[in-house]
């Protein structure tokens, strides 16, 4: 289903609403029975029909009623227990009534709302449920054939604490332990001892229901998975005005799938701006009178936030060792936390909740249509590429390589015994690349003439400077013509290269892999967004982070390798990004014929020295790490259609 396609597919599931009216209903802002009036003929009414947030019994209610009057769309069930003694529940939509098994459908996980203060995601997916159970269309009928749609409220505790009795309520971002459930999720790389992994029961019954895909037979493949928050800070960058940003979740992600998040989320901005006319009108109430709220950006957590987290649900989502193995992200609803919208009962605003409600049934919408074609991602090469194997690799573990299904805080996977490297993505690449890529053995006997055929040379990590053999060969290469790529620690080879002294190379640590952009018309940068600048995400490969909302910390240790900038430019190189004053992380420079391009973050190797008793991830590079290595290697990315589901 194409992009317009898809939004023609927002509009349909957007216009099974009916028409709303002016005011709002009563105190009862549900309608299981079979009076309906009040909410205008829906069981679950529309932001304009509605007093307040859904409370949890509501929700339950109009859930049990939708099972009840469509079960062959819908099931609702308990899957665990929250740490304050509450349900935890799923919800199910999918056609109960085809033929075909549901092992053998696709599955697309929504959460709505892992901090209890954060009430927007169920209240859209509560009606995008609704809409789905109420749908007869060819169009709906033949996407559930195919797809199973799973949602869920992971902290049922934050929840309740905010509804209704007398004397209201207030919302809480923690569980019933007092825990916040967004850091505690089994993922492969750096896991903070003080938020444990499967510490608390919500976690556990998740994982216990969809987990760990090493060891699903009968379950769900899923493809795509969202988890939804809601700021408590009104929007940012500050006067921005924006309705909502999309993090990018963070793991080892081959080209497909790198590319099939950006896709799912472009698509997913664009339907939500082609819908809503660009803009939100917002009537927030107070001082803050009318603004005009735009749709935002997608980009990585650190780029869009500033800070990021290790034991996030939507990273547990995107793991392939622990988690679901989907395309994800984190929705965040920055028009949440304006005026007058502060996660109360009474803070309740009709006009923002139908913008937060619209946004979720356009990303269910998005996911569905998505889901639909099988794609596969394509790196096109204009020649040979050439690896020289980074001779470093992390062993980790003591065990011979079993698994164990990750169900309770008792019964976690012992780690492997295996090398962990930076090998590992240039062999993922070279899948999806239509030229070759191989890896060079040192020892070769023909080495120029290995060389003399590639079209580009990449050393990665490694700088084989005690290998003066390869080194004068790679000089030669890139004297008569070669191009050679040098990336993190790899940059040392510049000095036995004679390109600068060694002295002029440096490694220091930062909160995360990236570089500022020094050059814009640079062709090494082509394609940036505004917000682009993290290459690599350094919790996957084990590096420590503290999960706190500032980057400005003392203890960082994502390593990127620079040059000092004047030294580099004396020696006729440019310098098209640099990471800390006056020092070149990003650049290119002539020798001889040939050239030499240098990135510094990117591929570091994967660091053992921190907690990670899931592993840790052989490489982590974000889009925009893909994006300037092709830039470097003369390539283009492109996804392909590999077959649409009939």
């Amino acid at each position: 289903m194409g992009t317009r396609q898809g939004v023609r597919f927002v509009a349909m599931l957007a216009a099974l609403a009916l028409p709303l009216l002016a005011t709002p209903a009563g105190a009862t802002p549900t309608c299981p029975g079979k009076d309906r009036t009040i909410c205008a003929g829906r069981i679950i009414p529309e932001a304009s029909h509605s007093a307040g947030f859904l409370t949890y019994d509501e929700w339950i209610g109009a859930m049990r009623e939708l099972q009840k009057e469509h079960p062959d769309r819908v099931r609702f069930r308990q899957i665990g227990m929250s740490a304050g003694h509450r349900p935890l529940y799923e919800v199910k939509v999918t056609d109960f009534d085809a033929h075909r098994p549901l092992s053998k459908r696709t599955g697309l996980y929504f959460n709505g709302d892992i901090h209890g203060d954060e009430r927007d995601g169920t209240e859209g997916f509560a009606r995008a449920i609704e809409d789905l159970a109420e749908s007869r269309t060819h169009a709906t009928d033949r996407l559930l054939s195919h797809e199973v749609l799973v949602f869920t409220d992971a902290n049922p505790d934050g929840w309740q604490t905010g509804d209704v009795p007398p004397g209201g309520g207030t919302y809480t971002r923690q569980n019933g332990a007092g825990h916040d459930l967004n850091r505690e999720w089994p993922v492969v790389g750096f896991q903070n001892p003080a938020t444990f992994p499967l510490t608390d029961p919500e976690i556990g019954g998740i994982v216990r229901a969809h987990g760990n895909v090493l060891h699903r037979r009968d379950r769900l493949h899923f493809a795509y998975g969202f988890d939804v928050h809601g700021s408590a800070t009104p929007e940012t960058p500050p006067n921005a005005q924006l309705m909502l940003d999309v993090l990018l979740s963070a793991g080892q992600f081959d080209l497909t799938r790198s590319l099939e998040q950006v896709q799912l989320f472009k698509t997913y901005m664009a339907n939500l701006s082609a819908t809503t006319n660009d803009n939100v009108l917002a009537t927030i109430g107070g001082a803050s009178g009318q603004k005009v709220y735009k749709v935002g950006e997608w980009d990585t957590s650190w780029d869009i936030y500033g800070y990021l987290v290790s034991g996030g649900f939507a990273d547990w989502m995107a793991n392939q060792v622990t988690g679901l193995g989907a395309v994800t992200g984190t929705i965040e609803l920055w028009i949440n936390g304006e005026p007058g919208q502060e996660n109360t009962f009474a803070g309740f605003n009709q006009t923002v909740e139908a913008s937060n409600i619209h946004s979720m049934r356009t990303v269910v919408a998005a996911a569905m249509a998505l889901a639909m074609k099988h794609q596969a991602g394509r790196f096109h090469l204009p020649g040979r590429v050439l690896y020289v194997p980074n001779r470093f690799a992390l062993h980790t573990g003591q065990g011979r390589g079993s698994t164990r299904a990750v169900g309770s805080p008792a019964v976690r996977p012992p780690s492997h015994r295996y090398p962990v490297s930076t090998n590992r993505f240039w062999k993922d690449l070279a899948r999806a690349a239509d030229k070759p890529v191989i890896g060079l053995d040192p020892l070769t006997a023909r080495l120029g003439s290995l060389l003399r055929r590639q079209r580009a040379v990449v050393m990665t990590g490694d700088p084989y400077l005690q290998d003066h053999r390869l080194i004068r060969a790679l000089r030669s290469y890139v004297v008569h013509g070669g191009q050679l790529l040098l990336t993190d620690g790899a940059l040392r080879a510049l000095a036995g290269l004679r390109v600068v002294k060694a002295g002029a190379i440096g490694v220091k640590d930062f909160y995360a892999g990236y570089f500022d952009i020094a050059d814009p018309s640079s062709p090494l940068v082509k394609g940036s967004r505004p917000l682009s600048r993290q290459t690599y995400e350094p919790v996957p490969v084990g590096y420590k982070i503290d999960n706190t909302f500032s980057s400005s910390l003392s203890t960082v240790h994502s390593p990127v390798w620079t040059v000092d900038q004047s030294a580099w430019q004396a020696a006729g190189g440019k310098t098209a990004g640099t990471t800390g004053s006056g020092r070149t992380s990003l650049g290119e420079i002539r020798l001889g014929r040939g050239r030499i391009r240098i990135l510094g973050a990117v591929l570091p190797n994967p660091s053992g020295g921190f907690a990670h008793p899931f592993g840790v991830a052989d490489y982590a590079v974000t889009y925009w790490g893909y994006r300037v290595l092709a830039n470097m290697l003369g390539a283009r990315e492109s996804l392909r259609l590999v077959r649409p589901r009939r």
